[in-house]
């Protein structure tokens, strides 16, 4: 299992003209990933998951900005979803702001959640995001109602269903 942190306030720019296959940032795989005041700012992913890429571990965001992150690039697959967050992990997002990310012709311009495990989103702030569908979130979460989203403001989201 593995365990990454991140305290303190922190950038993590991709390097000019740099796309990673999948998580362009960060991709977490069993255990827990846990970040806090971090900025995740100009990502490029060829695949999902532009800023961070979640399979199978507990994901935790608080207190951070997701901001010019794009997944998909070049391509435009209809796989390739979540602009800034691709998780398929138990995944709990708080106090964090997202602006300005897309997926290219997916979906979930700022977010997509996969799968059943649960996901929530509180007091965040998700404002202009792009794609197909699902502009700001997207996600095909086993449960009816999708995941909880709670004190949370959504606006201005151009492109793509809402």
């Amino acid at each position: 299992q593995s365990r990454a942190t991140s305290a303190g306030p922190v950038t993590r720019p991709s390097p000019p003209l740099a796309a990673c296959m999948c998580g362009g940032r960060l991709w977490g795989f069993g255990g827990l990933a846990s970040w806090n005041v971090s900025a995740f700012t100009g990502n490029t992913s060829v695949t999902t998951g532009c800023a961070i890429h979640c399979d199978g571990t507990n994901l935790y965001v608080s207190a951070s900005t997701f901001s010019g992150n794009t997944s998909n690039v070049p391509n435009t697959d209809f796989s390739n979803h979540g602009g800034a967050i691709y998780s398929a992990c138990y995944t709990v997002i708080s106090n964090s702001t997202f602006y300005n990310n897309s997926a290219l012709g997916s979906e979930g311009g700022a977010i997509y959640f996969s799968g059943n495990m649960f996901a929530g989103l509180y007091n965040a702030t998700i404002v202009a995001h792009q794609a197909q569908e699902g502009a700001a979130i997207s996600s095909n979460h086993g449960s009816a109602s999708g995941p909880p989203i709670s004190s949370s403001i959504l606006s201005g989201h151009p492109h793509g269903h809402r």
